[in-house]
């Protein structure tokens, strides 16, 4: 059985510590779990923001994989007058074994994020580096 000696000890160790943890805690908070802080361009991205571009890109995946049925994924969102303007790269061609033909399209939402048009800007194999235009 422990002493009382022994008892104001741990009181006391335990005393020590728990402010310093409380202070780590503080210092952290606004961290992420890198331990790094955000960069300064993403502190200002509201909730809104992120959630809208969430679906924003939910909403033209789905369109290409329901109407195309085509899989791919968003490279580019820009906000424009009347919704959003999208780049998005999906796989044209993945019959061509390693080596899939990719297409750059041209996606308009309304703000309702609803398609209202789309238009294939240029091809390219997976391997090249710079797009072509598609002869029409």
């Amino acid at each position: 059985m422990p002493t009382m000696l022994q008892k104001s000890a741990n009181r006391t160790t335990a005393s020590r510590w728990l402010p310093m943890v409380r202070m780590a805690k503080r210092i952290n908070k606004g961290k992420n779990k890198d331990n790094r802080s955000p960069p300064d361009n993403l502190r200002y991205i509201g909730d809104i923001e992120k959630l809208e571009l969430k679906e924003v890109d939910k909403s033209v995946k789905a369109f290409f994989k329901e109407a195309l049925g085509k899989t791919g994924n968003t490279i580019g969102v820009e906000k424009a007058e009347n919704g959003w303007k999208v780049s998005f790269e999906a796989i044209d061609d993945p019959g061509a074994g390693f080596d899939p033909i990719l297409g750059l399209y041209e996606v308009i939402l309304d703000d309702k994020l609803s398609i209202t048009s789309y238009k294939r800007k240029s091809l390219r194999r997976r391997s090249e580096l710079e797009w072509r235009v598609p002869s029409e």
